[in-house]
């Protein structure tokens, strides 16, 4: 608004002070505000884990883990809801849940088995295993 005053001023003899007090002439001012951007939210990392998979498995609940970790229902709730769990509290669930790492936590509990399973193989084993399996259990095509 200070610079449409001031291009004003320069056609008028007023003042900018005059003109931003004389009510008609700054009624018809077009008003522009400056774009701003919106506040940067911090949104909370949406990493796909599976601690509420883990829990279910280990006949777990909410309360449960909110006791062993340390972190407030909220916090707990919201990992239930997806949120990514906070680095300081993952050997936290690591370890109350019973799993061999955090890469754990990044995996369903029901494909858990496969990976102690090839955990150790060459790669020549892993691929033998992988023909034998899908010899057995070929894919069914509708």
């Amino acid at each position: 608004m200070h610079y449409q005053l001031q291009k004003l001023q320069q056609r008028s003899s007023l003042t900018i002070a005059e003109l931003a007090n004389d009510r008609e002439r700054s009624a018809r001012l077009p008003l522009h505000m400056a774009a701003t951007k919106p506040p940067i939210k911090h949104e909370p990392s949406r990493r796909k884990h599976y601690v509420p998979e883990w829990a279910e498995k280990r006949g777990l609940i909410q309360a449960d883990i909110v006791r062993e970790t340390g972190a407030d229902k909220a916090t707990v709730s919201r990992w239930f809801s997806g949120n990514m769990p906070q680095d300081h509290y993952l050997d936290a669930l690591v370890g109350y849940l019973e799993l061999d790492d955090r890469d754990a936590l990044f995996r369903h509990p029901d494909d858990d088995w496969m990976a102690r399973f090839l955990r150790g193989r060459s790669d020549e084993e892993k691929e033998r295993i992988r023909t034998m399996l899908e010899a057995a259990f070929p894919l069914k095509v509708a």
